[in-house]
């Protein structure tokens, strides 16, 4: 089975690393619209601080989540 977190390849997919991060995954779509949430809420529901790593992990679990109720 596909990993669940990596939205599959289609078969016109360039197979070098460097094409590859062109493409945004699945998750990585899931995880800008989180991030466009809490940007457009000015954070009134957020802990957005001045550690922008924290946000942008915490927009990924938020993806994790979106694409783990896919599954079901």
């Amino acid at each position: 089975m596909a990993d669940p977190l990596n939205f599959p390849k289609r078969r016109n997919d360039p197979p070098e690393p460097e094409a590859e991060a062109m493409y945004a995954t699945l998750r990585d779509r899931f995880a800008m619209a989180a991030l466009q949430g809490m940007l457009a809420s000015n954070g009134a529901d957020w802990d957005i601080g001045p550690d922008k790593l924290f946000t942008a992990r915490e927009c990924y679990q938020y993806a994790d989540a979106m694409l783990k109720a896919r599954m079901k």
